[in-house]
């Protein structure tokens, strides 16, 4: 488990669409695990196709005996001896010799300091990978300076951050599953606005925007959800406690974390200095709010209208924001129900699934030359798409 739940999500979204058979540590009894992945295949398939994560992306160089512990979970929760996380050499070993169609998901992936290891294990074991596509991305370049100077967390991203990822996707747009975040049908509420007792949530990381939104927001009196989340993550420093590789904690953080976005009529975020489509953009408008938000890349793609579905503003005009939304209870609510019936019918778990299950028979058919979203809808390349009028 992850203080993000979409590894687990994602899951969720394979059970919908398909016969999912899982192989792994926590997964299958210690006999079976014993026995391999190949022969597992051999009694239980033949399968269409397979699927692996970050973990299969594990070269049996890179963990000897003496480095086993660099790759045991940290910042996860496991079920099993935390060791067994090397076994991602056995499925990297079993993908390389593979025949059948092998598929990864990057959906953990900080895709900004996306590895050349990384990329060069991706050649080795993967025919299409399931992950952002290009539209989500800018590159390093197209930051303003000003950004750049910001905030010390701004300055670590933009350290850190790479074009190797959006080079990889730009390279081989044919053998993407263009993927954004999305939520679970339990994190969806149709709470009226008028029935929550805050104004805004503005919760995540300190980034430069976030920052400078609460304090806008608490300088004018505002009532904001969420204030007390950071003084929780501060205890835990001072005592010595790891929240994130506990179930019981994650579970935690993740209930007072969506009981903040429930109770708050507005929510505003950003996608950070790289202007990511993080999952708050689905949580928000999911959870009931008003998505306030900086225009992420993609913001259009994924099927965000400004005054329609969402508010596009930046962090130093949400007072202006608020009161818009204010004047006119009735047009703020219907922002906010058009905004959660987006994420309903486009961004949720069952609909993931079926967009993964239509790429995945498009590729069995020989169909499959990548997808990207544009408009709101999900498009393959190599497909025209044709408007008919008055039918």
């Amino acid at each position: 488990a992850y203080i993000n739940p979409t590894r687990q999500q994602f899951v969720e979204a394979l059970k919908s669409i398909c016969d999912l058979r899982m192989f792994g540590p926590g997964y299958v009894a210690q006999d079976t695990l014993d026995r391999g992945l190949a022969r597992f295949c051999e009694e239980n398939g033949p399968f269409d196709v397979v699927i692996g994560d970050e973990f299969s992306l594990l070269r049996p160089d890179m963990v000897s005996e003496e480095r086993k512990h660099d790759h045991s979970f940290y910042f996860h929760a496991c079920r099993f001896d935390p060791l067994l996380i090397h076994m991602g050499t056995d499925y990297f070993t079993f993908l390389k010799g593979y025949r059948g169609l092998r598929v990864i998901a990057l959906l953990q992936t900080d895709y900004y300091n996306f590895s050349e290891a990384y990329e060069s294990m991706l050649e080795e074991v993967a025919d299409y990978v399931v992950c952002w596509g290009r539209e989500f991305l800018i590159k390093k370049a197209q930051v303003p300076q000003v950004a750049v100077e910001g905030m010390a967390q701004n300055r670590q991203i933009h350290k850190a951050w790479t074009d190797r990822y959006y080079n990889f996707v730009t390279r081989n747009e044919r053998r993407i599953l263009s993927t954004p975040h999305f939520v679970a049908p339990t994190e969806m509420s149709q709470r009226p606005l008028a029935h929550r007792r805050s104004d805004w949530s503005v919760v995540g990381a300190d980034y430069d925007s976030r920052v400078l939104a609460r304090q806008k927001l608490d300088g004018a009196g505002l009532t904001r959800t969420g204030k007390f989340i950071p003084y929780i993550f501060a205890l835990a420093a001072r005592l010595h406690f790891h929240p994130y590789n506990k179930y019981w904690a994650i579970a935690f953080l993740n209930s007072i974390f969506f009981k903040a976005l429930r109770d708050a009529r507005y929510g505003f975020t950003c996608g950070s200095i790289m202007q990511w489509p993080i999952r708050k953009y689905f949580e928000i408008p999911g959870s009931g709010a008003v998505l306030v938000a900086e225009r992420c890349n993609g913001w259009d793609a994924l099927g965000f209208v400004h005054g329609e579905n969402a508010v596009g503003c930046g962090a130093s005009d949400i007072l202006d924001a608020h009161q818009w939304l204010a004047r006119d209870p009735e047009r703020a609510q219907a922002i906010a129900a058009s905004g959660n019936r987006l994420v309903r019918d486009l961004h949720t778990t069952q609909a993931r699934g079926k967009q993964i299950k239509d790429s995945l028979e498009r590729i069995l058919d020989g169909r499959f030359e990548g997808s990207f979203w544009e408009g709101g809808q999900l498009r393959y390349r190599g497909e025209v798409q044709v408007a008919t009028e008055g039918r």
